[in-house]
């Protein structure tokens, strides 16, 4: 198998996802899953996004780097069965971006427009 055509077919598989597309083809991917050790195929998919960051793609930079940091996550903390599980699940279980908690902060404005307000109520 060749390493590019593994890495091209990862690429096209990725920004499928991130296109909402879960039905992209992946079968040199699939052998490579199926013939080598989870942490290589982890691998090969920590070396695709490396490439995509520094030659560019759809996915911006932030999503590579949060998808890069998932796949280290399981490549270290995740037993050998829960790698081939996620491997054999990965449309379903990799997230793109991540989910953030927002919080909205009062402006300043809006705290002088209420004291304002305060002081003519008196």
């Amino acid at each position: 198998m060749d390493h590019t055509d593994l890495m091209k077919e990862y690429q096209q598989k990725l920004e499928g996802i991130y296109r909402k597309n879960y039905t992209v083809a992946t079968p040199l991917l699939q052998a490579y899953d199926k013939q080598h050790v989870p942490f290589d195929s982890i691998d090969l998919r920590l070396q695709t996004l490396n490439h995509m960051d520094r030659e560019g793609s759809i996915i911006p930079k932030e999503n590579l780097a949060y998808i890069s940091n998932q796949l280290s996550s399981i490549s270290a903390n995740y037993t050998l069965e829960q790698q081939e599980s996620f491997l054999r699940n990965e449309g379903r279980g990799l997230e793109m971006e991540q989910k953030s908690i927002g919080i909205k902060v009062p402006s300043r404005v809006n705290e002088s427009k209420k004291c304002m307000e305060q002081e003519r109520s008196y």
